[in-house]
């Protein structure tokens, strides 16, 4: 069985691809080319966005995710609304959606590449930090701090996994490569119908661990 984890990093999308012979990493400049570089999966779980909300009242899903990471919470960015990513600058996407983070605002691009794709059946969204926080059974520190970084890579390789190096096509960040390893993680646990559902499917649906 094949399932890949992807996230976006500085190049553009950074994959984990899980198979019989072993994962392997791959960078890609396009999220259209990072689908079709990691060919046929059972599942595909990105951290990213899938379905935009009409309005700036947000997704449940995202409302879901940060109660469930509790003082964490702040690592769920809520989704930009369709009318506020059409909008040229973070000044004229606020005056659309006065809440919008500039975080938020920022992943526009990323957002919108994913929701150009459709994105293909099998693909599901994913975010990394509360799948770590479900499968530790508490929050993690940051990723960019050594402690948190060695906490998910432990986590990781108790359920079989390790990061692979080098990465095919070009770098990423550690925790850009940690964060596609996690979503291939719960790519394979969906697969295996061990995942539960965070949201409204009519909107956008978050996909973790079960607990």
């Amino acid at each position: 069985m094949r399932v890949a984890g992807v996230d976006g990093c500085p190049g553009g999308w950074v994959a984990v691809v899980l198979d019989d012979d072993g994962p392997y990493g791959l960078v890609t400049r396009s999220f259209a080319g990072v689908l079709d570089a990691i060919g046929d999966c059972a599942c595909v779980a990105v951290d990213m966005p899938i379905g935009l909300p009409a309005s700036g009242l947000g997704r449940a899903a995202d409302r879901e995710a940060r109660a469930m990471l509790g003082r964490a919470g702040a690592r769920v960015f809520p989704t930009p609304s369709r009318q506020a990513l059409a909008a040229p600058d973070y000044a004229a996407a606020r005056a659309v959606e006065p809440s919008l983070s500039a975080q938020s605002f920022a992943l526009g691009a990323k957002i919108l590449e994913v929701d150009a794709s459709g994105p293909p059946p099998g693909v599901v969204e994913v975010h990394p930090d509360l799948a770590f926080a479900v499968l530790a059974g508490a929050p993690l520190s940051s990723k960019k701090r050594w402690n948190g970084a060695m906490a998910r890579l432990a986590i990781l390789s108790a359920h079989g996994i390790v990061v692979p190096s080098p990465l095919v096509g070009g770098d990423a960040g550690i925790d850009d490569a940690i964060d596609a390893a996690a979503c291939a993680l719960v790519a394979r646990l969906h697969v295996g119908g061990r995942t539960r559902a965070l949201g409204d499917p009519s909107v956008g649906v978050i996909w973790a661990p079960q607990g």
